[in-house]
């Protein structure tokens, strides 16, 4: 009789024996890393004992100590808030939990990095804010009650916003009661309100600007937003903080295109007034004066006989005499409103040849309803004897 030995039983053996050798082998190598791992972990530990130690302090330890970075978004964490740092061989992660303490802050930590973050709300909060939230209602006016189609309502801090229908109204769902909305037009000053069910009016005020300012044009009224010619106001204000005699000096300085210089240096004397540029070669370049809505003579004062300045011969206060004496000295510059000067051929198209070189507006002052006001401005100085002149 023969006997027969199977080999695959004994190969199958062994191999198997391999199997389980290399799997002990990989359980062992893994335990081993996660003890390692752990250690890392539990390696990353603080030390510091300070009374009085801000959070830019105790971020600047960790890192000096453990060498790890804290990262956050300026003027989200409060550097300079002050702890009592009794940190003892503590982990890294109650260091942090308590520099946040009281702050709506999380924070997360990957490889060397701790990277500060806000504080997610819970499911509860969320629950509770959407139960709170309100659904709000308005419409958005002018001065004058008329709708603002397509103004802009904006909820304060976020990027949430709505439009205004044809009718000025608009509608938000789901916003904080309280909430700030930001309402904005184009032409008109932002308004701030607070948001509640229904807003109601909106009233927005119509924007101060240049463009908006009246503007006297002999047959009436305008603005710069409207006018088509070239026209510069000097204001009431402007004139007042300049100590003159004659009107024409405050506008010195303050109007594009227009020349002004003094005669001479006396009191009263003439001033010459040039409108971009000089048109003639002889005389006629002055321009054309208005006095609430009255032509005005701008030729200097003729001979002047008797009285102080000339005695029985006179003394020559025209253009070519000493003092050349201008009748605008006898306006009272704080009696002025405003000073307009036409400057192209919208002057020539309202007063014809006489303003071909520009015309000049002055609208004086008018009595306004209410109680009596007196106002005093005062100037002082020292004067000096220049010459004389013997004729």
């Amino acid at each position: 009789m023969y006997t027969i030995y199977d080999n695959n039983r004994c190969t199958n053996k062994h191999r198997l024996s391999k199997i389980l050798l290399v799997m002990k082998l990989s359980i062992f190598i893994l335990i081993a890393s996660l003890m390692q791992v752990s250690a890392a972990g539990f390696a990353q530990k603080i030390t510091l004992s300070q009374d009085k130690a801000s959070l830019k302090q105790i971020f600047a330890e960790i890192k000096k100590q453990i060498g790890y970075d804290v990262f956050y978004q300026a003027g989200k964490v409060k550097e300079d808030k002050v702890i009592k740092a009794n940190f003892l061989n503590t982990p890294l992660e109650q260091v942090m939990e308590k520099c946040l303490e009281g702050q709506p802050l999380s924070f997360t930590i990957d490889e060397k990095t701790v990277l500060i973050k806000e504080k997610e709300p819970t499911f509860l909060e969320r629950l509770a804010d959407r139960w709170a939230a309100i659904d709000v209602h308005g419409r958005v006016v002018d001065q004058e009650g008329k709708p603002l189609s397509g103004a802009t309502v904006k909820f304060k801090g976020t990027g949430k916003s709505v439009s205004t229908n044809a009718k000025g109204e608009f509608y938000i769902e789901k916003i904080e009661e309280g909430a700030i909305l930001v309402v904005s037009f184009i032409g008109y000053q932002n308004k701030e309100v607070t948001s509640q069910k229904e807003m109601g009016n909106i009233i927005l005020q119509q924007s101060d600007s240049k463009l908006d300012e009246v503007q006297v044009i002999a047959y009436g009224t305008t603005t710069q937003r409207l006018s088509t010619g070239n026209i510069s106001t000097v204001r009431a204000a402007d004139i007042e903080k300049q100590p003159v005699t004659n009107p024409l000096l405050a506008l010195q300085g303050r109007v594009t295109g227009v020349l002004i210089t003094q005669n001479n240096g006396m009191s009263g004397s003439g001033v010459t007034v040039r409108i971009q540029g000089q048109n003639s070669i002889g005389k006629g370049n002055d321009p054309f004066f208005v006095i609430d809505g009255v032509p005005y003579v701008s030729q200097m004062l003729s001979t002047v006989r008797g009285g102080p300045l000339g005695g029985s011969g006179g003394a020559d206060l025209g253009q070519g005499g000493p003092l050349g004496g201008s009748p605008l000295t006898y306006i009272n510059p704080l009696d002025i409103e405003n000073i307009e000067v036409l400057k192209d051929a919208d002057a020539t198209a309202i007063y014809g040849s006489r303003a071909a070189n520009g015309a000049i507006l002055i609208t004086t002052k008018k009595a306004k309803a209410g109680d009596l006001t007196i106002g005093l401005n005062m100037y002082n100085g020292w004067g000096s004897f220049q010459g004389s002149w013997v004729y």
